[in-house]
């Protein structure tokens, strides 16, 4: 795993990477087909999203709802309603993902930041990279760094099966 660190502009990155055992086009499907979606995209109880709509494609839409805390609000009731949602910037199949990233974090809300997510067929699976820009403290650095890590390895154990 690379550590995070920051941006030119000060806000701060996470940037963290895996290797998945399953081919470039299933993990590139883990990520845009919301059946898949829902297996891996799990709270800390292991629950999946209320909501889960992808449209990718340039221009299109997301919307994740989730229900309880995460690992960074596990300070949070376990009642809460969490709403990501963003854009897809670009979308090359099965090579990359940039969508904008907005979070309704009553304490620091998330507003249009960035994460590039890469594809590249490695040996014995395909590496799979998180960049996560534009993060604007260092609990939410922290926080963003430990969830992706986690849907990383769970993306793992779903293609796996």
């Amino acid at each position: 795993m690379i550590p995070a660190n920051s941006n030119t502009d000060g806000r701060l990155v996470v940037d963290v990477s895996g290797v998945i055992r399953a081919a470039p086009d299933a993990v590139f499907d883990a990520w845009v087909d919301p059946a898949i979606r829902r297996k891996w995209w799990l709270n800390v109880r292991g629950e999946g999203p209320t909501v889960c709509e992808i449209d990718a494609r340039v221009g299109g839409r997301y919307t994740i709802k989730q229900i309880g805390s995460g690992s960074e609000t596990a300070d949070k009731a376990d009642t809460y309603e969490w709403i990501m949602t963003g854009e897809f910037l670009e979308v090359v199949r099965p090579e990359r993902l940039v969508f904008t990233w907005n979070v309704n974090n009553p304490d620091e809300p998330v507003v249009d930041q960035r994460v590039t997510v890469t594809f590249a067929a490695e040996s014995g699976g395909t590496r799979i990279r998180v960049v996560h820009e534009g993060i604007h403290s260092e609990h939410l650095r922290d926080g963003t760094d430990a969830g992706w890590t986690s849907m990383i390895d769970s993306i793992n154990e779903i293609l796996a099966q």
